[in-house]
């Protein structure tokens, strides 16, 4: 947590920020390290000033927080107070003054609810401060692109859940099952092998659904002929996993056998470009390009992939318009597919971690076609 707080407070203090309002739970999250504390209630405040940091909360998570092994010598306050009031009395109560006419710049992530936006202001205004707030572009986001082992770990242990939940998918899943009762049974699945919660909501789309690449698991049935795509995750320790892999009920038909083959080959080829110092777009431009040859243009529609972490979609991502090299550390997915409107579509997705020898996934689950 140290490290942490120091490498936010350098940040901050590039921007000439005297404070920062930090309340994104998956940031406070990771400056914290805390386990098994947070869950999705955004009711957490993490206030920065110099190079402290204290965590106002409330009674419903205090005690779990006192008793943290991270914690340290963090303070941990649950006055009955709101954020915005807290965050004010520390401000004036510390040792920030303006000087030579300066105003205290008191940072805020961009995306504030504007109605807590006002109540900040309303605060800092009722203390006298003169100050000016300065909306950021989530600059604990940046810091953690880069995942350290303790991250990494998580991810893997999350990930071996993930690849046990497929294999004993191949064993179960069959014809006339529906697509919300095999999502079911993997989210049990998942749960059962020790995830401490799922990752995102599970994409099982079957047939004219895997052209769709985020259809919504329905009460549509599978049939021989389709293809069918799964993409899950799970999480451990409050890190999550993302795969996806594409298999057939039966035998397929050429042309889906076809679009898995051109698939299979933008993904390989991906993964062995990835490389430090490569701008993400460069990956995603690749997968393109290797899908244009095979007679598929235009028909992937999203970007290769994105980073992954406490959060399923963190900075960065690799898409066309991204901007930005890869580094040692970044832990991010790739995950090309094409999506044909009323023939199918196929994704096949691993994430891992990137180092100086280049893409080491996390993911193990084959990669060839698995045909029920």
């Amino acid at each position: 947590m140290k490290e942490r707080i120091e490498k936010l407070s350098k940040a901050l203090e590039d921007h000439s920020i005297d404070a920062y309002y930090c309340r994104k739970t998956s940031d406070i999250r990771w400056l914290t390290n805390f386990l098994g504390v947070f869950d999705t209630e955004a009711a957490h405040l993490a206030l920065c000033i110099g190079g402290d940091m204290v965590l106002h909360t409330d009674s419903r998570y205090s005690e779990a927080m006192r008793q943290n092994p991270a914690r340290g010598n963090l303070e941990i306050n649950d006055d009955r107070v709101s954020h915005m009031d807290f965050a004010a009395a520390r401000i004036a109560d510390s040792d920030l003054k303006p000087i030579d006419g300066h105003k205290l710049r008191i940072g805020v992530e961009s995306n504030i609810p504007l109605n807590e936006y006002r109540a900040l202001v309303k605060s800092l205004e009722a203390k006298g401060l003169d100050f000016v707030i300065v909306e950021m572009k989530d600059p604990i986001l940046k810091l953690r692109e880069v995942k350290d082992e303790s991250e990494i770990e998580l991810m893997r242990k999350a990930q071996k859940i993930t690849d046990e939940t497929f294999s004993d998918l191949l064993g179960w899943v069959k014809p006339g099952m529906t697509e919300m009762q095999v999502a079911n049974e993997m989210e049990y699945k998942m749960r059962s092998l020790g995830a401490s919660g799922l990752a995102f909501e599970t994409i099982v789309a079957s047939g004219y659904h895997s052209a769709m690449p985020h259809a919504v698991a329905s009460e549509k049935k599978l049939e021989n002929g389709d293809f069918v795509i799964l993409d899950f995750g799970a999480k451990y320790g409050d890190y999550c996993s993302d795969m996806t892999r594409t298999i057939a009920i039966g035998e397929p038909s050429d042309e889906l056998k076809k679009i898995y083959k051109t698939v299979l080959k933008a993904q390989t080829e991906c993964e062995a470009a990835v490389a430090v110092g490569k701008d993400y777009s460069e990956i995603h431009e690749l997968a393109e390009k290797i899908i244009a040859e095979g007679g598929y243009p235009n028909l992937m529609g999203h970007s290769l992939g994105h980073s992954v972490g406490i959060d399923i979609h963190e900075s960065p991502t690799f898409g066309p318009r991204s901007v930005g090299q890869i580094a040692a550390g970044n832990v991010i997915t790739v995950e090309p597919g094409i999506y044909v409107p009323g023939v199918g579509g196929v994704r096949i997705e691993d994430y891992g971690v990137i180092t100086g020898d280049g893409y080491r996934p996390f993911t193990q689950s084959v990669h060839e076609l698995q045909i029920i």
